[in-house]
């Protein structure tokens, strides 16, 4: 099958010609699927051999000719960043909260951070892999992080663990915490105020796939936590198919979120339509409601002082005041707040 690796979409408005054609792949028709397979591609496994590639239109070379045939969207056999969080709130709402990451990530991203850090001394390097899994934490300190990747596999594995200030509020005589999500990022093209781009559709990113999975844990006092909020999504916004599911399940609330291309690209007509969908769904956040009848923070501090959890505490700010860069002030603020608490 012929393709254009610059053209894409092009390739159907112009006259037919061999000329609007600059790379080969395969067609493949196995078991009643069809597979759109390119040699040329690295890291493609059997788990997303399946997946679509990004030329838009292919020619099928064949006796007898044929016509331009368009190659759909399909979400990716694997995410390119599969992401696990977990918040341990045994120490209640006053004090961060210890967290753990654990992130798979495949393709550019992996290639990226590998890339970056081999170029950097150990201390730069330290601090991109902080910087990288701080993004999948809510405001928060690092104070462990390691990264691995695997060559045969293509894929990178980044972990790290810290403390993470959660923000609680109390209303209604209940303190509660609205969970992060991904659609928190989400934006779409608002309309153009130039009157000659402002029919021009956006290009959608494809492929992206990100899953992501946060679990609090939650002491026995807080076992009668409630969840208020939209618990579950399945729709399309601003082009990007995207999935939410929020559950309790004992003493663990797990939020899990998928965010995938639903289409390749967004029409300028869709714009505002797309950006109300966003924000009735942003204001929709899931939320955790502690109990009634659960202790004020400093009843909370005060008791968390008597256990040896404390110690995980200290040595945590310890470490960081200990990595801290000559001059930054943050690590012994935190240190102290921590202290003053």
């Amino acid at each position: 099958m012929l393709v254009s690796t610059s053209q894409r979409d092009a390739v159907a408005d112009r006259r037919p010609s061999f000329q609007a054609f600059n790379h080969i792949i395969v067609k493949a028709e196995l078991d009643g699927r069809t597979y759109w397979l390119d040699g040329t591609q690295r890291g493609t496994r059997a788990s997303d051999i399946a997946d679509s590639l990004t030329h838009r239109y292919g020619l099928a070379s064949v006796a007898g000719g044929a016509d331009l045939e368009k190659i759909p969207i399909r979400r990716p056999g694997r995410p390119y960043q599969d992401v696990q969080v977990t918040y341990d709130l045994v120490a209640g709402t006053k004090l961060p909260a210890p967290f753990e990451i654990y992130a798979i990530l495949r393709d550019t991203d992996a290639q990226k951070l590998k890339n970056t850090i081999a170029q950097r001394t150990e201390e730069k390097a330290k601090e991109l892999m902080e910087e990288t899994a701080l993004q999948y934490v809510l405001d928060g300190l690092v104070t462990e992080t390691n990264f691995t990747f695997d060559e045969d596999e293509e894929i990178g594995y980044l972990s790290a663990k810290g403390l993470a200030y959660l923000d609680w509020k109390k209303k209604t005589d209940r303190y509660q915490h609205e969970t992060w999500s991904m659609a928190d990022t989400f934006k779409i093209q608002k309309v153009r105020d130039e009157e000659e781009l402002r029919d021009l559709p956006v290009r959608l990113s494809y492929p992206r796939y990100f899953r992501y999975q946060v679990t609090y844990k939650l002491p026995d006092r807080y076992a009668g936590a409630e969840l208020k909020g939209q618990t579950e999504v399945d729709d399309e916004f601003g082009g990007f198919q995207f999935n939410r599911k929020v559950q309790k399940n004992g003493n663990q609330v797990v939020t899990r979120e998928e965010h995938c291309t639903g289409r390749w690209e967004l029409p300028a007509r869709e714009f505002e339509l797309q950006r109300r969908k966003l924000a009735s769904l942003t204001r929709k956040g899931v939320e955790i409601m502690l109990p009634e009848n659960v202790a004020g923070p400093w009843v909370e501090v005060k008791n968390y002082k008597k256990t040896d959890g404390l110690e995980r505490h200290r040595q945590a700010f310890d470490t960081h005041v200990m990595n801290a860069k000559d001059g930054d002030p943050n690590p012994l603020a935190n240190r102290a707040y921590f202290f003053k608490s």
